[in-house]
């Protein structure tokens, strides 16, 4: 925690003075979660005041102040080592829940609803036990976390890198590569920096993925991109485009993004900044005959050479533009709510191409082809038009996803590569729970395996 703060409490009760000093680095409470309802036993009280000793897991600790504790489990319990004023609690799908559990707490009832300075007191006097006094929470919306508000009043954002495409990405040398770097704010308070007045999303990269992602900063050279954020809302996200240029050598190579790369925003939680790495490998294109990693007028020449001998390596294994104006070229098969449809008003080449099918809400509609091929890449080219971010035209092969579009997207080629052998290609249009955007569709034409 960036800020560390020292507090005092008076407490003037009849003719007594009791002061309270929060010390830095203290611990005044804790939050355990578990699987078990231990209010149904006898001294019930006792299971919690001493919680540690039961099968619950500790989240974490804090000396005061407002904190985001992750994990979903059934049960929550702040368990107070010195006592603290408690506003509330807010879940990890904004609710503000109240509680009737507690021990050595009181004006519980202040605890429901969002901040309000209207606080609970607990621990308010020693337990026998290990704790002095607990608050439990039953979760009833498939929590992930809970945030502990405290009357510090400090709702803290905490920003990750959520996404990065897809985990795999092959270029030639030198080839100009846009990595989609999606930042999440999974904190309960919105992040606004005041100096400097933005934050950084950067992504690394390293001939090694056996380092220590921490020790690298902002002015490393292993710096390929940045992009800078003024605001992002607890729970929203935000996904850039970080362009970069491919090293020259060939080789494997690994990226990885870091959130608040200037650690200019206090989050609850400092040390979940790094997304997940993504593994660059270097390759010569498969048209390059000629061993420099070009494909240039030599190239050309060999191949046309080749044509001609009937010894050309360069072959298309497979290959649909739907122009027999159905699916009964190739062993399609439909899935989801709705069939995919052959159409002419969106096409690549030709006079059709195919489009998903009419859906609405946590709906999909889904096109796939199981296919034994000697090739090692597949292309096609793809069109979307959607509620961006949240309304995808998702590609599989062989059940795991490659990649994701979203928003208004005009025709693009995309290409994979693949090994000899039988796999399955899917291509799923998905969408969320509300709002569209867009034609609500998304189309695909020539599909080629080479």
């Amino acid at each position: 925690m960036k800020g560390k703060r020292m507090f005092l409490t008076f407490i003037l009760c009849a003719f007594s003075f009791f002061l309270t000093v929060t010390v830095e680095g203290q611990v005044v409470y804790e939050v355990w979660a578990g699987e078990t309802d231990y209010t149904g036993e006898s001294s019930w009280w006792d299971y919690y005041y001493n919680i540690d000793q039961q099968d619950y897991v500790k989240l974490g600790e804090s000396d005061g102040d407002s904190k985001t504790f992750y994990g979903s489990y059934s049960y929550y319990v702040i368990a107070a080592r010195e006592e603290f004023l408690l506003d509330c609690v807010q879940t990890s799908n904004g609710q503000y829940p109240g509680t009737s559990v507690t021990g050595n707490t009181s004006n519980y009832g202040n605890i429901a609803g969002p901040p309000d300075s209207l606080y609970a007191t607990v621990g308010y006097q020693p337990s026998g036990g290990t704790f002095r006094g607990f608050v439990v929470f039953s979760n009833t919306g498939s929590w992930t976390s809970i945030t502990v508000i405290t009357d510090s009043g400090v709702l803290l954002p905490d920003l990750i890198i959520s996404g990065m495409g897809n985990s795999s990405i092959t270029c030639v040398p030198g080839e100009n590569v846009g990595l989609p770097v999606e930042v999440k704010n999974l904190g309960s308070g919105d992040a606004e920096p005041e100096s400097p007045s933005y934050f950084d999303i950067a992504a690394y990269i390293s001939e090694s993925n056996d380092i220590n992602w921490e020790d690298l900063s902002s002015t490393d050279t292993n710096v390929i991109g940045e992009y800078e954020l003024t605001y992002l809302a607890s729970q929203n996200k935000h996904l850039e485009y970080i362009n970069f240029n491919a090293p020259s050598a060939m080789g494997t190579y690994y990226i990885r993004a870091k959130a608040d790369d200037f650690d200019s925003v206090q989050e609850s939680d400092e040390n979940n900044n790094w997304g997940t790495v993504v593994t660059l490998n270097i390759e010569c294109p498969s048209a390059d005959l000629t061993g420099d990693c070009f494909v240039d007028f030599e190239d050309f020449a060999i191949m046309a050479e080749q044509w001609l001998t009937g010894t050309h390596r360069i072959s298309v294994d497979f290959e649909e533009g739907f122009e027999s104006g159905d699916f009964s070229a190739n062993p399609w098969q439909h899935s989801g709510d709705a069939n995919w449809t052959i159409v002419s008003d969106t096409v690549y080449e030709g006079s059709y191409a195919a489009k998903s099918g009419t859906i609405t809400h946590d709906q999909s509609s889904s096109l796939e082809i199981i296919l034994d091929t000697t090739s090692e890449n597949i292309s096609f080219y793809r069109k979307v038009s959607s509620e961006s971010n949240y309304d995808y035209l998702r590609f599989y092969i062989d059940g795991v996803e490659q990649d994701k579009w979203s928003g208004s997207q005009d025709l693009a080629q995309e290409t994979y590569t693949i090994t000899p052998g039988e796999h399955t290609f899917k291509w799923s249009y998905t969408k969320d729970s509300s709002v569209s955007g867009g034609s609500d569709c998304t189309w695909i034409d020539l599909i080629v395996l080479y």
